[in-house]
């Protein structure tokens, strides 16, 4: 996968880019650049203004269903739930 995201806001606060706007350049699947302004030809462009992105979440508290709902949420697609929505 190759993309360039644009205009993302970094939140990191182990980056020099933490709480500033940046481009992030992806290659194969992995963070290439991240820089102020990157160009990109020939590659997917995502626009990220107004939004932020970080390494990775995690949620301290996490509640998967109830006692005997089981039909509704289990582990599986509770756990599978979070993930689409970004946590791991």
């Amino acid at each position: 996968m190759n993309l360039l995201i644009k205009s993302a806001t970094v939140t990191d606060s182990a980056s020099s880019f933490n709480n500033k706007v940046a481009d992030i350049l992806i290659k194969d699947g992995i963070i290439q650049q991240i820089a102020a302004d990157i160009d990109g030809e020939d590659i997917e462009i995502f626009d990220a203004k107004g939004c932020h992105i970080a390494p990775g979440l995690f949620d301290l508290n996490c509640n998967i269903g109830e006692l005997g709902l089981e039909t509704k949420e289990d582990l599986e697609t509770g756990t599978a739930a979070a993930a689409a929505g970004g946590f791991t």
